[in-house]
C-alpha cells in the first residue's frame, strides 16, 4: 500500500495539496498486487471440485462469481507455461476442463482470502464489477454477445480503479467522496499519477490477460474497424461499467443511464424490454451468488440508483 501523507481535504470543494507520486512505484506495486477471494466462494468451488460427477460449467460459473479466483485462473492459463504459442484462453469452463478438478482446487486454495469489512472501496468496486458481469451474462440473449467472453470482460473493466483503491486507499477515497463524477483526467493524473484505464492496461498486459479483455479495459479509439461482435462487446462492457459508476456516485443519474442503455440497445440490436429483463435476471443471480456483495451495494444505495 502506498501512502501519500494525510491528504486532508475540506468540504468546501477546494483541491487538496497532494504530495508527488512516483508512477513507477505505483506500477511496480500494481504488478505485484493479488486480488483476494471471498471465503464462501472458495468453499463453494472446493465443494464442487470434490464431486466427481459435477459439470465443468457449474465449477466455472462458481469461479466467475469471484474476481480473485477468476483472475488467478486467467493469469495462470494465459502464462507462457500454459499458453506457449500465446493463444489467448478466455473461457473459464475450458480452463477447468484443461486443468482437471484436482488441479483447479489446488490453484483455488492458493488465492488469499478477503475480509469484505476491511476492504472498503475495493470491496464496493469489486461488487459493482461482479454485478456488471452478471448483467453482461444476461445480455447475451443477443446473438452478438458470447457469455464465456462477456462475463470476464465486464468483470475486469474497472481493474484500474480496483488497483488504485487497493494501493492508495486514502487518496482514492477522497476522489471518490469529494470530486464530481465523471471524474476529470487531471484529477487522477495529479493525485494518483495514473489514469485508471492506463494503469490497468499496463497491468493487464504484464499479467498476460487476453487481448479482448485488455481492449474492454481500455477501449480503442477506432472501434469502427472491428467486426460487429467485437464492437458490441466493447461498447456493452463500457456502458455497463459507466452505469455502475453513475449509480454509485450520482444521485440523479437516470438520464445518463438512459443514454447508456440506448447505446447498448443499438449495438446489441435488442429491445428495451429485453434489456430490462436481462438486468433483472442479472440482479437476481447476483443476489443469489454474492449475497454479501449484494447487501453491500444495497446499503450504499447503488442498487436503488440503478435504472433497471
Amino acid at each position: 500500500m502506498i501512502r501519500n501523507g494525510s491528504n486532508d481535504r475540506g468540504h468546501s470543494g477546494e483541491e487538496a495539496a497532494f504530495p508527488p507520486v512516483s508512477r513507477r512505484a505505483i506500477l511496480d506495486q500494481a504488478l505485484d498486487l493479488t486480488i483476494p477471494a471471498v471465503p464462501v466462494n472458495v468453499r463453494t468451488v472446493l465443494a464442487l471440485t470434490s464431486e466427481g460427477s459435477v459439470d465443468a460449467k457449474k465449477i466455472a460459473d462458481a469461479i466467475l462469481s469471484d474476481m480473485g479466483l477468476t483472475l488467478k485462473l486467467f493469469r495462470l492459463m494465459n502464462s507462457a507455461f500454459f499458453s506457449p504459442y500465446r493463444q489467448d484462453v478466455i473461457s473459464v469452463r475450458f480452463m477447468v476442463v484443461l486443468l482437471g478438478f484436482d488441479n483447479t482446487s489446488k490453484i483455488i486454495t492458493s488465492v488469499p482470502l478477503m475480509n469484505i469489512a476491511d476492504n472498503g472501496l475495493v470491496a464496493r468496486i469489486m461488487a459493482m464489477s461482479l454485478l456488471s458481469s452478471e448483467f453482461a451474462r444476461q445480455l447475451a440473449v443477443s446473438d452478438l454477445l458470447e457469455p464465456d467472453t462477456a462475463v470476464p470482460c465486464a468483470m475486469f473493466a474497472s481493474l484500474g480503479h480496483i488497483v488504485l483503491a487497493s494501493l492508495m486507499p486514502d487518496v482514492y477515497s477522497q476522489i471518490w467522496n469529494n470530486d464530481k463524477f465523471p471524474w476529470s483526467r487531471a484529477t487522477f493524473k495529479k493525485t494518483l499519477g495514473w489514469l485508471p484505464k492506463d494503469l490497468a492496461s499496463r497491468v493487464a498486459r504484464a499479467w498476460n490477460l487476453p487481448l479482448l479483455m485488455r481492449q474492454c479495459i481500455q477501449p480503442p479509439d477506432d472501434l469502427a474497424r472491428f467486426k460487429p461482435e467485437k464492437q458490441a462487446l466493447i461498447v456493452t462492457v463500457s456502458c455497463l461499467e459507466q452505469m455502475m459508476f453513475c449509480a454509485a456516485l450520482m444521485h440523479n443519474s437516470h438520464d445518463t443511464q438512459e443514454r447508456l442503455r440506448s447505446r447498448v440497445k443499438k449495438v446489441l440490436k435488442i429491445s428495451n424490454k429485453k434489456i430490462s429483463a436481462a438486468m433483472k435476471q442479472g440482479l437476481a443471480r447476483f443476489e443469489e451468488n454474492n449475497p454479501v456483495f449484494y447487501e453491500l451495494l444495497r446499503k450504499e444505495g447503488v442498487l436503488g440508483n440503478l435504472l433497471i
